[in-house]
């Protein structure tokens, strides 16, 4: 089968307020600078909503932290996917571009498996782009596009985060003068992206035999195997299948409660299967805890997995409209055989 999904390009994050998101990510994470985007129907050409011409404006922000895209984008009409999924699911991640070998072929591909695409157009003349309504199929929305050969340009800052220099970008956030304050990155890079699912046995399956995701390695979470469970601050035992793959560098990890007493319960019930959090990598996992709680962050689920391995998820909704993981790991850290494998 082709590689449809052959590397994670970036994370897309959808917010009601582009400029209050931004002050957050470049003063309190040290994250940017960013590209600004004014788009309209002047520089976003042939815009199919729902396979129907729309136009539509929204605000988009884009950096790099360590080569994957951050994209912050805020809908500024009804005319699009983002005001969609604001008005169903509030503030949070949206949707993860791909890389893929052929374009066209993938998008023939997957409608062809009886996916459907919800938006396409063209970016600033150079990019074509395509999101797929696949949150139901494989969990959460992709986006596909093709660029013209050496379209995207990069400028890169003190601390390595890059931004676009083309296309033309509306603005850079923030300006020269406020840049020169911004504390160096919490995060150096992003590790992991996870997603509840109903169904592990299920999931695995399909995203494997139909979209070429795989090999998978797939472990029961408990009590016996997982030591200081915590839910919202408090000592709370819970249980969850969890299978974990890789795309490229990047883990993705896909979550099934199996209990009523976990974050993931609590996700499953109120917002249904989805993209739930991204893990990101730090430099030093106890002086940014110590920050985050400076910040006034709080834990709120956490574990330790073989004694060796720990996790704490941050309440960073607020800030970076999702949840963001943190890890420790040992350096002599052995993952535990996995109870089961596919294929």
């Amino acid at each position: 089968m082709q590689q449809i999904f052959k590397k994670i390009a970036h994370v897309g994050v959808v917010v009601k307020d582009l400029y209050e998101t931004l002050a957050n990510y470049t003063e309190k994470y040290g994250i940017g600078p960013w590209s600004v985007y004014n788009c309209n129907p002047d520089n976003v050409g042939e815009l199919l909503t729902g396979g129907e011409k729309k136009r539509s404006s929204f605000l988009l922000a884009v950096c790099f932290l360590d080569d994957l895209g951050i994209e912050l984008i805020q809908p500024l009409d009804k005319n699009n996917i983002y005001y969609d999924f604001l008005s169903k699911y509030g503030e949070n991640l949206h949707h993860i571009g791909y890389e893929t070998e052929d374009y066209d072929q993938t998008i023939e591909y997957l409608e062809s498996k009886g996916l459907k695409v919800s938006m396409s157009g063209n970016f600033f003349g150079g990019n074509q782009f395509s999101y797929i309504d696949s949150l139901g199929t494989i969990k959460h929305i992709a986006e596909f596009s093709k660029a013209e050969p050496g379209y995207f340009q990069k400028e890169t800052g003190k601390f390595g985060i890059s931004w676009l220099t083309n296309p033309a970008p509306s603005s850079i956030y923030p300006l020269p003068e406020k840049q020169k304050t911004m504390i160096e990155p919490v995060f150096s890079k992003l590790g992991q992206v996870a997603f509840i699912v109903k169904n592990i046995d299920e999931t695995v399956k399909k995203l494997t035999d139909e979209f070429g995701f795989g090999p998978w390695k797939i472990w029961n979470f408990g009590p016996e195997v997982v030591a200081d469970m915590t839910v919202h601050g408090k000592k709370q035992d819970h249980r969850m299948g969890v299978a974990i793959t890789q795309i490229g560098d990047i883990d993705f990890e896909i979550i099934q409660p199996n209990d009523n007493a976990s974050l993931y319960s609590e996700y499953l019930e109120n917002y249904g299967e989805g993209f739930h959090h991204v893990a990101y990598i730090v430099k030093d996992f106890n002086k940014t805890m110590q920050y985050m709680k400076k910040l006034s962050l709080e834990v709120s689920t956490s574990g330790t997995w073989a004694e060796k391995h720990s996790w704490a998820y941050l309440t960073t909704e607020d800030d970076l409209k999702h949840i963001a993981e943190l890890n420790d790991t040992d350096p002599d850290f052995l993952q535990p055989k996995p109870e089961a494998t596919y294929p």
